[in-house]
Order: C-alpha cells, then sequence, then structure tokens
C-alpha cells in the first residue's frame, strides 16, 4: 500500500511534464478567440510569429547555459503558429470566404521570417546541434508557407474542397 501511494504521488507530481505543451499563451489564445476574421486572425499569428523568432534572436544575443531547449522550443512553437496560418486559410477557403488579400500579407511575413531563419543556421551558433532539427523544420514550413500562398487561390480552394469532401 505505501508503495501505491509513492508511486501515485510521484505520477501526480510528474504529470505536468508529460502534458502537451499549447504553442499559444493563453492570452495569445484569447485573442484569436476573439478574431473570426480569417485576414485578421493571420495577421495575428504573423505576430506571434515574430515574437517568438524575436525572442530567439535575444536568445541568440547571449551565450547562457539552457538556451538551447528554450530556442527549440520556440522554433517548435514556431512552426506550429506557421501551421496554424494554413489552417486559417484552408478554412476560409473551405467556407468560400474571399482570402484575396491573405496571399501578399502571408509572403511578406513569411519571406521576412525566412530570412530570419537563415541567418540563425548560416551564424552556426555554437549550440546549433541542439536545435538544427527544430530549426530545419522551421525553415521547410516557412517555405511551404510561402509557396503555398503564393498559389492561386481558386486551385487551392477546390484543393481543399475535395480534401474536405473525402474525409
Amino acid at each position: 500500500m505505501r508503495n501505491l501511494s509513492r508511486f501515485l504521488a510521484i505520477l501526480l507530481v510528474a504529470f505536468p511534464a508529460f502534458a502537451e505543451h499549447d504553442f499559444l499563451t493563453s492570452s495569445e489564445t484569447d485573442q484569436v478567440r476573439e478574431v473570426q476574421e480569417p485576414v485578421a486572425r493571420i495577421k495575428l499569428y504573423l505576430l506571434f510569429a515574430k515574437q517568438r523568432l524575436d525572442q530567439i534572436q535575444s536568445m541568440l544575443a547571449k551565450n547562457r547555459a539552457g538556451r538551447s531547449g528554450e530556442i527549440r522550443q520556440l522554433l517548435e512553437d514556431y512552426t506550429a503558429i506557421v501551421d496554424a496560418i494554413g489552417s486559417v486559410s484552408d478554412d476560409a477557403l473551405a467556407r468560400k470566404i474571399d482570402l484575396t488579400l491573405a496571399p501578399p500579407i502571408i509572403i511578406e511575413g513569411e519571406n521576412t521570417f525566412l530570412g530570419q531563419l537563415n541567418k540563425v543556421q548560416a551564424s552556426a551558433p555554437s549550440d546549433l546541434e541542439m536545435y538544427n532539427f527544430e530549426l530545419k523544420d522551421a525553415i521547410e514550413a516557412t517555405s511551404d508557407a510561402i509557396d503555398t500562398a503564393g498559389e492561386d487561390l481558386g486551385e487551392r480552394g477546390k484543393e481543399v474542397n475535395a480534401k474536405v469532401e473525402s474525409e
């Protein structure tokens, strides 16, 4: 019985460590809920992505212990935000909402982000090996987002609708 109570105590303490990390803060989640219009929501996500990259730049400016784990998490969050932008676009296209203003905004923002990510990779920080996979993933997601935003909205809308119908 004593071992069972120890196990339960350890499990209760360790459980938060196994909880899934949300890529947005609770404040950011609230802001997203308040903004229903897709282009405005995309702009909001672009702001959040910029903030993550600014945080990474700030961390890279200081070579302190433990930063690689934080950078890795920020890169994962950034990639999830980029994916969320794609989801907002796809959802709007599926609902036949006008997105003609979104592609230039996405392309401009994502091109800036891609430049920042490539600079990080080119600078080869001493701890790059600790988050290189996440950095490459972020670069790939950003490049894909730029390519997707550059596609014809009519054709993309047909693809999204076909995907929705098949599900």
